[in-house]
């Protein structure tokens, strides 16, 4: 959820089923129209949520309108029987390892290692599939299907009604034949959407919980409901400050080296300076270039606080041909023998600053006599002042 588009993308994704309810209701063409309009704007804010919602809302409209899906929507041992048979032929149990193991502790720290040294770890795959679900949704694993048993007993179920089991089913789906991403990584569409699922899972109970004190119509019980789980939220979170006092940090192990990370005073400053004098055509690049980078390096740090385009940046994220060439021509820029020579370079290249980190600086001028500005290791070189 760090990525600011993720809110705005479920925002989008709930807009999109409004409309889809309408239709559902109503069968009015306009509305099924700006369903799909309103799901294609949600690749803009955040392509991975599309991932996982499109097939859903597919699989939702086949079940409305085709008989045969509906027949064999009927007998769900069918469905068991194809999940397993998937999950003999894809290859998830790296990414079972990083979700259970990898981003310990989790609520449920060991059960899954314990699993694969028992019966290994191919027999422990559809378990630790399974496990993914109350590992995403938590106590809501529980409450949904709840809420559909209530529901079910005072009122008859909708279609509507089973549209969050059909967004579960697309997302186990994706995770089990989800490809590499262009980026290299191989686990990128298969988690970053699990927040639709929640807030979506939550609105559906919440609803049911709220139908269901309007049912009952019974203002002391409904108090009291409304009470007992205020004050057991209350009594459950001053039983554990800690997890309150530090809910901005991650918890996962490998989510706490982006957590307080020293940023130098001296990047800060030559940061500021470039943003104050940079155009907003302007491209820069940052030296050195960091190879093994993949969420965080230099160039992004500097990136956010002087809010320019980086020539390269996050190098292990990029395409390999790509990347290859970038650094090439990185390298040529840095290595030129005069000025006048980088500057060439740098015109080829559309980039219009220097950035370097280093005590000595690059072979065009070792002395930093050409730098514009100048702290502590980092130099700033501009090819348009």
């Amino acid at each position: 959820m760090s990525h600011p588009g993720s809110g705005y993308a479920i925002a989008g994704v709930l807009i999109s089923l409004i409309f889809l309810k309408i239709w559902i209701d109503s069968r009015d063409r306009i509305a099924v129209i700006a369903t799909f309009a309103v799901a294609a704007m949600v690749f803009e804010l955040r392509a991975h949520m599309l991932v996982w919602y499109l097939p859903a809302l597919l699989g939702f409209l086949a079940l409305a309108e085709l008989k045969w899906v509906q027949k064999i929507a009927k007998h769900p041992t069918t469905w068991v029987l194809a999940l397993l048979l998937l999950l003999v032929f894809a290859n998830i149990r790296p990414y079972l390892w990083f979700v259970h193991v990898g981003s310990e502790p989790t609520g449920y720290t060991g059960i899954y290692q314990s699993l694969v040294a028992e019966i290994g770890g191919n027999l422990a795959a559809p378990f630790g599939f399974i496990l993914l679900y109350p590992g995403m949704l938590g106590i809501l694993f529980v409450l949904y299907p709840l809420s559909l048993l209530i529901k079910w007993k005072y009122e008859k179920l909708t279609l509507m009604d089973w549209f969050p089991m059909i967004l579960a089913g697309a997302a186990g789906s994706v995770i089990t034949l989800a490809p590499m991403a262009p980026n290299g990584d191989p686990f990128e569409f298969k988690h970053r959407a699990f927040v639709m699922l929640y807030v979506v899972m939550l609105i559906w109970t919440s609803c049911t919980a709220i139908m269901l004190m309007y049912r009952i119509r019974n203002n002391h019980l409904t108090y009291i409901l409304v009470v007992g789980f205020v004050a057991a939220f209350t009594v459950y979170s001053l039983g554990r400050p800690a997890e309150f006092l530090d809910a901005e940090k991650p918890k996962f192990l490998w989510g706490k080296q982006y957590v307080d990370t020293f940023i130098s005073s001296d990047l800060i400053a030559a940061a500021n300076f470039v943003r104050r004098n940079h155009l907003k055509t302007d491209r820069i690049l940052v030296l050195p270039v960091d190879i093994k980078a993949r969420t965080a390096d230099d160039a992004t740090r500097f990136a956010s606080i002087s809010n320019m385009p980086q020539y390269i940046s996050r190098y292990t994220m990029w395409e390999r041909a790509k990347a290859g060439t970038a650094l090439r021509n990185a390298a040529d820029l840095n290595n030129a023998l005069t000025y006048d020579g980088a500057r060439e370079q740098a015109k080829k290249m559309n980039v219009q600053w220097l950035v370097t980190n280093s005590k000595v600086g690059p072979n065009f001028d070792p002395d930093f006599k050409k730098a514009v500005f100048r702290q502590g290791n980092w130099a700033v070189f501009s090819f348009i002042l």
